[in-house]
């Protein structure tokens, strides 16, 4: 079964919320999921959960002008999110 890019993002999210203390990721990679605008606020709940996190990826995506502003707004105010690569 194909999965939409909600449900992947929502797997990605349930499993970084399970093991948020069994394992300590420094970077997400989510690449070519087909995120939109809508994703950023859900992205922006995963790093507040998750502050040790300090590199993102999301090549390929469809975040656009809206969720790259919304992104870019969060993580001038984050100290934690070193590198982001869009």
């Amino acid at each position: 079964r194909r999965f939409k890019a909600q449900d992947k993002f929502r797997a990605v999210k349930t499993f970084i919320e399970s093991n948020r203390h069994h394992i300590t990721p420094r970077k997400i990679t989510l690449n070519d999921i087909g995120f939109g605008p809508q994703a950023v606020n859900v992205l922006i709940k995963i790093f507040k959960k998750c502050p040790y996190v300090s590199y993102l990826e999301l090549r390929n995506n469809n975040l656009q002008d809206e969720g790259t502003k919304r992104l870019a707004g969060f993580l001038r105010q984050s100290t934690s999110l070193v590198h982001v690569d869009l």
